[in-house]
């Protein structure tokens, strides 16, 4: 059998990945499974490995791809699935497929199904018709019952690389030193990614937190929060972003370079990390993820960002005495 796919680049991505990787080799030899679950939190990548998985079953990108194809039923939603969004399921599953000898179901997100309407999905999945395929993609699998997990192959979808991600950016037109930056930043995840790459103050923003790491006096705090304006920067990624680097400096300061994840900063956070040691950053740490959780209780944001640095300076100072 010859095998049709979408020749996207994020499409020849995820064929190469492990999760379709392994669907492609059950396919090859007869042993499809009745049901499957793909986990990632990675919405966009999900969506695409699993209507790939919908192209090799049915063999059929055009038709799948244009949400056409007669043996193919797609149920999406981002909020609450109720029974009624999947009680035809129960009864469309078991019509005779009309271009070939299988009839694919896919669920996104199932993770948002109600309980409800697992257990209505459940009695499909637990006795299905011999050519019916179930596709479930959720990002949580604790959402779904312990029922429903028991019965699907559950494969978790790898996170994409940095690399992969900064190919697919700079193909969708970003910028090269943005495309480079927001991959380093998103933790393999292409959907955070994109929100990223769509933040046009992004670059500053991660640039003024890099900056953060080097204050050392009242007088530099001054001058660097005279910089920011608040009411135009997204202090909850900032804060993120802060954990993000203390953890770097971390991976340095213990020498393992290996594991620093904004490596394209690596020189920069190599010459601020001998203003550290492990106490200070875990503390750091500690102190960015509090003043993010005071974001959504304090109506000034500008005495959150005030108090994290100057208590993050503090901590930096007190590490050396």
């Amino acid at each position: 059998m010859w095998y049709h796919f979408n020749m996207t680049n994020l499409g020849l991505i995820v064929k190469n990945n492990p999760a379709f990787v392994e669907v492609l080799a059950q396919a090859k030899n007869d042993a499809l499974r009745h049901a499957y679950l793909f986990l990632s939190p990675d919405k966009l990548v999900l969506k695409q490995l699993c209507l790939s998985v919908v192209e090799l079953i049915l063999n059929d990108n055009v038709k799948v791809k244009s949400g056409t194809h007669p043996d193919f039923v797609f149920v999406e939603g981002d909020k609450n699935l109720k029974v009624e969004d999947v009680a035809f399921i129960a009864s469309d599953v078991f019509s005779t497929p009309l271009e070939g000898d299988k009839k694919v179901i896919l669920i996104l997100d199932a993770s948002a199904m109600t309980a409800d309407a697992q257990n209505k999905l459940l009695k499909t999945i637990e006795e299905p018709p011999a050519h019916a395929i179930i596709i479930l993609g959720a990002s949580n699998e604790k959402a779904l019952l312990p029922t429903i997990l028991s019965r699907v192959n559950k494969i978790e979808v790898p996170v994409l690389t940095e690399a992969q991600i900064e190919s697919i950016l700079r193909d969708e037109g970003v910028a090269d030193d943005l495309a480079a930056l927001v991959a380093s930043c998103a933790g393999g995840n292409l959907t955070r990614a994109k929100e990223l790459a769509g933040e046009s103050d992004f670059s500053e923003l991660f640039n003024l937190c890099v900056e953060s790491f080097s204050l050392n006096s009242s007088r530099e705090i001054l001058t660097y929060l005279s910089k920011i304006n608040v009411s135009k920067m997204d202090l909850v990624e900032f804060f993120d972003l802060s954990v993000a680097l203390a953890r770097d400096l971390l991976m340095i300061i213990s020498g393992n370079k290996g594991g620093v994840f904004n490596r394209h900063v690596l020189g920069e956070l190599e010459r601020v990390s001998g203003g550290f040691n492990y106490a200070s950053l875990t503390r750091i740490v500690d102190l960015a993820l509090g003043a993010k959780k005071d974001l959504a209780f304090y109506a000034n944001a500008q005495a959150v960002l005030d108090e994290y640095i100057l208590k993050m300076v503090e901590v930096k100072v007190s590490c050396r005495k």
